[in-house]
């Protein structure tokens, strides 16, 4: 697998950086990143965010998750507010979605209790994931009641009777759309790490004590080397997940994705604490905004259930370390019954 970038993807990657940058919020303020700017978001589509993903050579399955995922990593790392992720992923099933018509949200079925929904008063309709069907539910056709939430930037809803809406995919299709959600989850988190990462290098060189920078001393390079690797190991597993998803196997896409999201989160979480911790006292102020990054990587933990991704990729592995031993136990068997000869002959003249 090539691990680097086209130039095509390059230009995507700057392009995808200028956008969300120009688009991010201005500062740590909360009312003002609530509600979602459907002219941004008539933008995305115009450039074509939701629509970069197309069938492959042979009109089989559809490729460009690495351009997508590149996308997500800049939406994660300038904090830009919006179920954008969600909506790269309906754009898979809804054609609306890619003019940027419908701002559409994704939720998991719970299996009991209400259903926790993300920006419920700016998405036009609920992406329902069920375990292998996937349903179409408009936003009018549900009453949600608004509760608190960790992420400033990130509204949530309850939706306490969540109807069974249309049916839109269901089988190895909806399989497919679970694993390019994980990878662009675990892209926005990766994003999320790079921001932490980079904010800190920042301040260390600005701040300076006994009339150095507090990035000179050795304490603090450390921080700062463990995030750098942490960022960057967040990113080549990310990447890596997005391509298996196009060109891989069903079972190492599904390995990868679970990885990349297990490794990115991490990632996000350690580096947003690592940066409050450089920052000091300054860093637990809100008008920092490094609380922010924090927030959001919890938030999109919370989303993803880190829990199940792990016991997921647990058992995927279990699997996968079975179908390698299993030849190998099958040869020893068919070696003892067969008779064959399994210690060294005995050294004559000794």
């Amino acid at each position: 697998m090539n691990f680097v970038l086209s130039p095509e993807q390059e230009l995507l990657a700057e392009t995808a950086a200028r956008f969300c940058a120009d688009h991010a919020p201005g500062g740590p303020g909360v009312k003002d990143g609530c509600v979602v700017d459907r002219q941004v978001w008539r933008s995305a589509a115009d450039i074509g965010f939701f629509s970069l993903r197309d069938d492959g050579p042979d009109m089989g399955l559809p490729t460009g998750t690495v351009d997508a995922a590149l996308v997500a990593l800049e939406v994660g790392r300038t904090l830009l507010p919006g179920p954008f992720t969600a909506t790269m992923v309906a754009a898979e099933v809804l054609p609306e979605v890619r003019k940027g018509d419908l701002i559409a949200t994704a939720v998991r079925r719970p299996r009991r209790g209400g259903a926790l929904v993300e920006h419920p008063a700016s998405a036009d309709v609920l992406l329902v994931f069920d375990t292998t069907e996937l349903r179409l539910v408009e936003r009018r056709d549900v009453s949600w009641t608004a509760v608190d939430f960790v992420d400033p930037l990130t509204p949530l809803g309850v939706v306490d009777d969540l109807p069974g809406g249309a049916l839109v995919a269901d089988g190895e299709v909806v399989g497919q759309l679970h694993r390019f959600r994980r990878v662009l989850d675990a892209a926005e988190q990766a994003g999320l790490a790079a921001r932490s990462c980079a904010e800190s290098v920042r301040y260390a060189q600005e701040r300076h004590q006994f009339g150095r920078p507090i990035g000179s001393f050795q304490a603090v390079k450390h921080i700062l080397a463990d995030m750098a690797v942490d960022t960057e190991l967040a990113r080549a597993a990310t990447l890596y997940a997005a391509g298996q998803h196009d060109i891989a196997s069903q079972p190492e896409a599904e390995r990868s994705s679970f990885a990349a999201l297990l490794v990115a989160e991490e990632a996000a979480t350690k580096n947003a604490e690592r940066a409050i911790q450089i920052w000091g006292a300054m860093g637990y102020a809100w008008e920092t905004g490094l609380h922010c990054a924090l927030r959001r990587a919890w938030a999109i933990s919370q989303r993803a259930q880190p829990r199940d991704v792990a016991a997921s990729l647990a058992e995927l592995l279990m699997v996968a370390a079975g179908e390698r031993i299993q030849p190998l136990a099958s040869a020893a068997t068919a070696a003892r019954d067969g008779g064959v000869e399994t210690t060294s002959p005995t050294k004559k003249g000794m």
